[in-house]
């Protein structure tokens, strides 16, 4: 038990760190926000790979957090070739399809990562740690929700641009952006809380 916490506890920390960049990236633009997002991104593959002994959660997280960067590359693959090679009307279907695998990807990855661990908090008697997991996942299940509807009503919008103008369409973005970006900070607030007390809980038994 105590090997398993610790290979848990150390891949835990890793991830509360991916986290902590994600959230750095949050709030800054350009180079840097793309850099602290790959460091971010390498950070989880590592530690969920160094956590996977311990809990087979863990290791299907792994392998969807691979997918979801699959998929992420071909949406960026899709919005930047597409436009040379395939209609308009097919380059948004494809970007929305990929778009929402990813949230939902997302969202499961997380509750994977919680669920696993505080499966082990329950079991060494940190039931407020694990408690702290499962509130976690369902502001992130939140957040998904929101982000799909968000996603959904842009698309909307800008096919009726001509229709509402440009200005309205400039003016539900960033609405829409702002509501998203604080409702993502909160969800990597309360995420981030929960990978560090839990981290803390099974490596050190605090």
């Amino acid at each position: 038990m105590y090997e398993t916490n610790q290979l848990a506890g150390k891949g835990l920390k890793l991830l509360f760190l991916a986290e902590l960049l994600l959230m750095v990236s949050v709030v800054l633009a350009g180079l840097l926000e793309s850099g602290l997002e790959l460091a971010a991104l390498i950070l989880s593959l590592v530690g969920l790979h160094r956590a996977a002994p311990s809990h087979p959660l863990f290791r299907r997280a792994l392998h969807l957090t691979v997918a979801q960067l699959a998929i992420s590359g071909l949406t960026t693959l899709i919005y930047g070739v597409g436009p040379r090679i395939l209609p308009l009307r097919a380059i948004t279907g494809l970007g929305m399809l990929f778009t929402v695998a990813v949230f939902i990807l997302q969202f499961y990855i997380v509750y994977l990562i919680c669920t696993a661990a505080g499966e082990l908090l329950t079991a060494g008697g940190f039931d407020a740690e694990a408690a702290r997991g499962r509130a976690a996942w369902k502001f992130y299940l939140a957040n998904v929700v929101l982000s799909l509807l968000f996603t959904v009503a842009a698309t909307f919008i800008l096919s009726l641009m001509t229709a509402i103008g440009t200005a309205s369409v400039m003016a539900f973005s960033f609405v829409s952006s702002l509501v998203m970006g604080i409702v993502r900070l909160t969800c990597l607030i309360i995420y981030l809380i929960f990978l560090y007390h839990a981290y803390h809980a099974l490596l050190n038994g605090d």
